[in-house]
């Protein structure tokens, strides 16, 4: 299931054969959904920098897709507003070695005084409730983010 947006508030569903239209999910819990979501896209994102280093030998390229993994990974932990709720290192690495949390305050202080700061969000994510066509004896075939 794919969402796509084909204009400007036009969103179409692929997958989801019997909807018959789409609602905003606006509620407290619909954008935690969203953070969420856009927390783990910037996880897996940082993951894609760090895996393609491993594939190119240009230097220049090397470092572009090193910094950009630090600011993705990181903005997930920040103090910015833009994002609520933040993921909590303290609660992440809790079980961990005590070397975990070393390692990502060093990363944290890498990106605060020498790579990057971001307190803008650069993504953003709707929640939606797809409503089937009334044939059903239920109407919400399924909320997506």
């Amino acid at each position: 299931m794919e969402l796509r947006q084909t204009a400007p508030n036009v969103f179409n569903i692929e997958g989801i054969p019997d909807k018959a239209k789409l609602v905003r999910v606006d509620s407290a819990e619909a954008a935690a959904l969203a953070h969420w979501c856009l927390h783990r896209s910037d996880l897996k994102l940082a993951d894609d920098y760090l895996e393609t280093i491993n594939r190119t030998g240009d230097e220049f390229t090397r470092r572009a897709l090193w910094h950009a993994a630090i600011v993705e990974f990181l903005k997930c932990f920040g103090n910015s507003a833009s994002r609520f709720p933040r993921l909590s290192a303290k609660d992440i690495y809790a079980a961990r070695p005590p070397e975990a949390m070393l390692n990502f305050e060093f990363f944290n202080g890498l990106r605060d005084k020498h790579i990057a700061h971001d307190e803008n969000a650069y993504s953003q994510c709707l929640v939606v409730a797809a409503i089937n066509d009334g044939k059903k004896d239920y109407k919400v075939e399924q909320v997506i983010s």
